[in-house]
């Protein structure tokens, strides 16, 4: 089952992503902006509620995207268009995972370049607390080909979900986004994912 499935419509979103051919989609705007709505009221209420950083999970500095090393640029991103910010990455990561577990057909194709940041191997990619957790779930002699979908492989890609969730609300509340900036957000990384 996808992270918070109880809360986000993972199953609209992928019913709004259709395969054309191996590499072209075709989206439903109304699915997408459904979906996005749903995880910026989720996202907000996190955010809203958020305490302390969940005890055990990571130090402080690892979970403040502003300590992670984005290529000198800003955690929102660069004025240029070849690089991939970080919470981007972390965006696509998160729901191309969580869209995985609902049906393979999502699963990233090799050489995959978010898989390559959440693993940890472009300039820009994540730190090593939560790429291992990436590269553990990373078939053998591959780069960003996931294993068979086994319920243990599952369970690791909850748990990079969770980690990605919480990094991704926190970095919310302290940019202060509004509901619409998410949104606007969520649908765009999405057609960029999809090549919409």
């Amino acid at each position: 089952m996808s992270h918070l499935a109880h809360k986000l419509p993972w199953q609209t979103l992928a019913q709004g992503l259709t395969q054309t051919d191996t590499d072209r989609w075709k989206g439903n705007a109304d699915k997408i902006l459904y979906f996005a709505n749903a995880f910026a009221d989720v996202a907000m209420e996190f955010a809203a509620t958020a305490t302390a950083i969940s005890t055990g999970l990571y130090l402080k500095q690892e979970i403040d995207l502003d300590k992670w090393d984005n290529c000198g640029y800003p955690p929102e991103g660069a004025s240029g268009g070849g690089h991939l910010p970080i919470y981007s990455s972390l965006m696509c990561g998160y729901i191309r995972l969580n869209l995985a577990i609902i049906d393979e057909k999502f699963l990233p194709r090799e050489d995959n370049g978010v898989m390559m940041c959440c693993r940890g191997s472009n300039d820009g990619g994540h730190p090593y607390w939560i790429a291992s957790k990436v590269r553990s779930i990373i078939q053998a002699k591959t780069h960003t080909i996931i294993k068979p979908l086994t319920r243990e492989v599952v369970q690791q890609i909850n748990e990079i979900c969770r980690h990605y969730f919480e990094v991704m609300y926190r970095f919310f509340k302290k940019q202060k986004f509004t509901k619409e900036t998410i949104v606007e957000h969520i649908q765009y990384q999405i057609s960029l994912m999809f090549s919409l």
